[in-house]
Order: structure tokens, then sequence, then C-alpha cells
């Protein structure tokens, strides 16, 4: 291994790992972020040299402003992952991708939640369908992991389901075999987790955003700099009201892993095994 890229995907303990695992790994020069390039050019490490890049906008940015406002228009999260990885192929064709994913309906979910919470404000059925936000060939993997393959050498994938299955233990044998990496011992930094927010308290923030977003800008982003927005204030002052999921997005999120379990058997078929010594993707 020179150079690692880990991509994503969204809702696969992208925050943990970049905040507490990858720091750990030893030996390695290591960036995250949307500005990892940035940051990566400022520190004059070589590319030569073991380096580690971790940001899941590389898996594609899943909506912009427009849709975040409610507005349909023609950007989609999977034509955002193409033009990412031909730009990752273009800037280092030789580096080795890392992309983890979930069961489809888990991440739809997931991602529907992080959605209202960035200010967002459709209901599900509109957030995903074929004419919505999020659409069935969005959520895809046979084709990005296709696609990765194509543009380069080695592709890792990771199950999300595995993670939650084995823990570190996972990720610690990846890196031994894989990469011949060690780390040192992990400081979890709790602080730096997504909080999520569901059930009812999910549907009053999303119905407080279709408000919220007609006050003055100047306005909001001082309330939400001081901690005040209303996403903050159901997430932090409002800590012990945590109600469940309703029933209908349990049926929801079953229903789709359900319709896209082919697409979950490629995914199993071609992901990097506990206790495998050699790559299965591609």
């Amino acid at each position: 291994m020179k150079t690692l890229i880990h991509i994503g995907t969204h809702k696969t303990a992208t925050t943990f790992l970049q905040h507490n695992y990858f720091p750990a790994i030893k030996d390695v020069n290591y960036f995250h972020g949307p500005l990892v390039f940035t940051n990566l050019l400022k520190s004059g490490c070589s590319l030569d040299e073991k380096t580690l890049l971790s940001y899941e906008g590389f898996s594609g940015i899943a909506w912009n402003r427009l849709w975040i406002e409610g507005i349909k228009n023609d950007f989609h999260w999977i034509n955002s992952f193409e033009k990412s990885i031909y730009n990752l192929h273009r800037l280092i064709p030789e580096a080795d991708i890392l992309i983890v994913f979930r069961r489809h309906g888990d991440l739809l979910l997931s991602m529907y939640k992080q959605y209202i919470q960035e200010g967002g404000i459709l209901k599900f059925h509109k957030f995903y369908s074929e004419t919505g936000l999020i659409r069935k060939e969005d959520l895809n993997y046979t084709y990005r992991i296709k696609k990765a393959c194509n543009l380069f050498n080695k592709v890792y994938v990771l199950s999300y389901e595995d993670y939650k299955k084995f823990g570190d233990k996972l990720l610690d044998n990846f890196i031994e075999k894989e990469l011949n990496l060690s780390r040192n011992e992990l400081s979890i930094d709790k602080s730096k987790f997504n909080k999520s927010i569901s059930g009812s308290k999910l549907e009053l923030l999303r119905k407080i955003n279709k408000v919220y977003r007609k006050f003055p800008f100047r306005f909001r982003n001082s309330l939400n700099s001081i901690g005040w927005g209303p996403c903050r204030i159901l997430q932090q002052k409002l800590a012990f009201w945590s109600p469940k999921d309703s029933a209908e997005f349990q049926k929801i999120k079953d229903e789709i892993n359900v319709e896209m379990q082919d697409d979950w058997k490629y995914v199993e078929a071609v992901k990097w095994k506990y206790s495998d010594r050699k790559i299965t993707a591609g």
C-alpha cells in the first residue's frame, strides 16, 4: 500500500473511523474531510509514503441546497459519485480504494434523518422515489463497485453489517492482513459521534425546518453558531426525549432491503471477509 482512499459511503461509521480509528493506525500519513487534498499539499507529505485519505463525499454528495429546500432538480447522488470517482482516478490513479456499504433500507432511513437534520423539508415518499431526491439507481451498489474496480487496481469492499457483528476486530484484521499495518490503543471521543433524531421528533424537526428556512440567513446563522438552531436544540437540549421510529418506517426499511436483496448479495459476494487473507472485490 502507498495510498489508500476511504470513500465512505455515508452513514457507515465514518465519523468513528475518521476521528478515532484511522488516527490510531501506525506509520501512515492520514488526512480526512472535505479539505483532504488541501491539507495533504500543505503538509508536504509524499504519496510515495504510506498515506490514508478519508472523505465520504468521495462516494458522491447526496443532495444539494435546492433539494434541502424541497425544490426538485437534476442533482443526484449517483451522478456525483461518477464525477468523484473519475476525478480521484485522474489525481491518484495508483491508489487503492476502500468503500463500506450497509443494507439499503437501513442506509436510506439513516440518510433521510441526516437530510432532515441538515434542514431538509421533504416527506419520505418524496425523498425516496423514482422522481425524488434518492432513486433506486442511486442505491445501486453493484454499479458503484464495478465502476471503481474498472478504474483502480484494488478495491476493498467492507460490510457495515460485518462491522456491527465483529466490531474493531474486523478493521484490525483488515489493516493487518491487507495493509501490513497495526494501530495504537483507541481514544474514543464520543463528542464527535453523530446524534441522530428519530420518530416523532424527526417529523417535528421537518415541520420546523419549513418555517425556519424562511427566516433571514443572518438570523439563522447566528442562532446556529450559538447552538440554538432547531436541530441542535432537539439533539442536545432535548436529548432526554428519544422516541422510536414508527412501525411504518420499520416496514419501509424492511421492504427496501427485500427490494434490493440481489444488489446486497453482490456486496456479500465481493466483500473483504473477516479472517480471509485476500481481497475479494473486483
